[in-house]
């Protein structure tokens, strides 16, 4: 089987489906008091470091159940989740908890990188001047 030379190449949305599988996403998602607040659309979190955690993986599992039925690639996948993102307005949130885990940090980046460096600080500001943007 000949593969091509992109399916050799790191896609961010699989670092973030790795985040979604280290933090328990789908068992999160799936937990009958989460399906019945989703379906009345309750959020019972406050804006705490639990919340961006619940509710980026609460985004995430949307992203993956309403794509699944198309069988959409990693950059489709990727594309909603930022567009996701910045209509929640929590695309600087979002980013920061997952690049900050320590596993994703310690398996995709370099200890004297950037990212090991500032801790995805440099990043972090630029994109939050995203939240000034209107769509």
């Amino acid at each position: 089987m000949i593969t091509s030379v992109t399916d050799n190449k790191m896609r961010v949305w699989r670092v973030i489906l790795q985040y979604y599988e280290i933090k328990g996403g789908t068992a999160y998602n799936e937990a009958p008091h989460r399906k019945l607040a989703n379906s009345f659309g309750i959020d019972s979190m406050s804006n705490s470091e639990a919340s961006v955690k619940h509710s980026l993986l609460t985004a995430i599992g949307q992203i993956l159940e309403t794509h699944r039925l198309y069988r959409r690639g990693d950059e489709a996948h990727f594309k909603a989740f930022i567009c996701l993102a910045l209509n929640e307005k929590k695309l600087v949130a979002w980013l920061r908890q997952i690049f900050r885990t320590p596993a994703i940090a310690e398996q995709y980046y370099e200890p004297l990188g950037l990212l090991g460096k500032d801790g995805f600080r440099g990043y972090i500001l630029c994109a939050k001047q995203t939240k000034t943007v209107r769509l």
